[in-house]
């Protein structure tokens, strides 16, 4: 099988630059919760009820799957302006 042509390399390397020109890119969403846990006698069961958090996650689809991560502090820092 041949391999790429030299439009299609030039194309490529186009593409490498103007990729590298935009900065580091995060896709997906970034979001902010506050969650209740499993004790029933938790403060986060009250009235009114004081949740969990804040925990951050960040949400990505990859090959048809959404993924979720939680995210610490520092990282969502450092990943915020993107």
């Amino acid at each position: 099988m041949p391999g790429p042509s030299e439009a299609e390399r030039l194309t490529q390397a186009t593409l490498a630059q103007r990729l590298a020109d935009a900065g580091f890119v995060l896709p997906g969403s970034l979001i902010t919760r506050r969650m209740r846990c499993g004790k029933p006698n938790c403060h986060c069961h009250g009235e009114p009820p004081e949740l969990h958090g804040p925990y951050f996650q960040w949400t990505r689809s990859a090959e048809r799957k959404t993924l979720t991560c939680l995210l610490t502090e520092e990282l969502v820092e450092r990943y915020r302006p993107w």
